[in-house]
């Protein structure tokens, strides 16, 4: 009877591990460097952290590693970072269609702010397209510096829940004077931007997306303003808004706007 409990035990352990996801193993990680591989390291501590390290004189360095999924199953993504001394990178996820080829054009993108000596959280939801099967996880230094990465965790989502997600992040509609953060702009243009921001306890982002009044949200057109921890931070920006714009929309993420203007500057 208590060999029969104990099995019973370990099935059930099992499968609230299949369930809670698979985290992808340290020793699996392969590095790339551009234009010499020893202008990064590599190193695993004992408790699994991988430790990822680009140095001076690097034109690219990135910590990939290959998976198998389902084909078009949602999945999520996770994974905790951290720098000490301001490293900027990103997470890359690159799928790898039935001809062979890896679609660099298509990838997908998940850029989280980083605080200092502080561990962060990042996630990213997705569903893998009917003809894809095999996914390279990536993540990117795009300065030199130390990235430490910790529990990156790969979970098959329920299909209704996946969907219900990834929903939820699509944008609203184009809405100024409706909705606070959307701003009519006057198209082929120079405006100022200026408000300030106070940080949250883990920093913030503030993003601005460029809408196009024939297709929508321009996914590729994007600015964005950090926001350090518990500070407030007054910023001014001049940029061109394109002749196919004629808005924009500001996001504010672990921490709050204020005094948001958009003024026009003549350029004589």
């Amino acid at each position: 009877m208590m060999k029969k409990f104990l099995l019973l035990s370990t099935l059930f352990a099992l499968a609230a591990l299949s369930q809670a996801g698979e985290l992808l193993s340290p020793e699996q990680w392969k590095h790339e460097c551009r234009p010499e591989r020893k202008l990064s390291t590599v190193k695993i501590a004992g408790d699994g952290t991988v430790r990822f390290r680009r140095f001076a004189g690097a034109e690219f360095a990135r910590l990939y590693q290959d998976v198998e999924l389902e084909r078009s199953a949602y999945y999520s993504l996770t994974y905790a970072q951290r720098t000490e001394h301001g490293a900027l990178d990103k997470l890359l996820v690159i799928f790898r269609g039935a001809d062979g080829k890896w679609r660099e054009k298509s990838r997908l993108t998940d850029v989280t702010p980083l605080v200092n000596g502080e561990w962060t959280a990042g996630k990213l939801v997705f569903q893998v397209p009917p003809d894809v099967n095999l996914a390279r996880i990536d993540f990117r230094l795009d300065s030199a510096g130390t990235v430490e990465l910790k529990d990156i965790m790969l979970e098959k989502l329920d299909p209704a829940d996946g969907k219900a997600y990834l929903d939820s992040l699509r944008p609203a509609p184009f809405q100024p004077g409706r909705n606070s953060g959307d701003l009519a702009v006057k198209s082929d243009s120079y405006q100022v931007i200026a408000f300030a921001a106070q940080g949250g306890e883990n920093g913030g982002k503030v993003t601005v997306e460029f809408h196009d009044p024939e297709r929508g949200w321009i996914n590729r057109s994007l600015l964005t303003f950090f926001v350090p921890a518990g500070t407030k931070k007054e910023f001014r920006e001049v940029t061109l808004i394109p002749e196919n714009v004629n808005g924009l929309r500001f996001t504010a993420a672990g921490c709050e706007i204020d005094g948001l203007k958009l003024a026009e500057l003549e350029i004589k």
